[in-house]
């Protein structure tokens, strides 16, 4: 075993996020939180959240001690990352996101020309 082996096993594993398709596992309360933070593009502070479940149909809407309950389950379980304390406190989706494409560039470049090659014709047998 080399050195390089010995570090990797010592170093934590990264957190890589949860699957978008698990969601579905989740109760409706939880899922509809994890969505309303994906709205977002940044991060929700606390006081957000509360004004944006206020603002949900009464048959959807959580009482404060639901909704802390929730952020506390959903972070913990890791689908919400938690930033700062107090008043200050956010919370942001914790998505994992594919790797990029192992697809060579040449592939992609040759399906662009071919794609412009029938547009080009397919435009030129309309002037005709």
């Amino acid at each position: 075993m080399s050195v390089f082996d010995k570090l990797k096993n010592k170093m934590p594993t990264r957190d890589e996020g949860r699957k978008l398709a698990a969601m579905g596992d989740l109760p409706s309360p939880h899922r509809k939180l994890i969505r309303m933070m994906l709205r977002e593009a940044d991060a929700m502070k606390y006081d957000a959240i509360c004004e944006a479940v206020d603002a949900m149909p009464v048959a959807d809407r959580m009482s404060r001690e639901d909704l802390d309950a929730s952020l506390e389950t959903l972070t913990q379980d890791g689908w919400l990352i938690r930033r700062g304390e107090g008043a200050g406190i956010s919370y942001e989706a914790n998505l994992g996101f594919k790797p990029p494409s192992t697809l060579s560039k040449a592939l992609w470049s040759t399906l662009g020309s071919k794609i412009q090659q029938s547009k080009s014709l397919r435009d030129a047998g309309d002037e005709s």
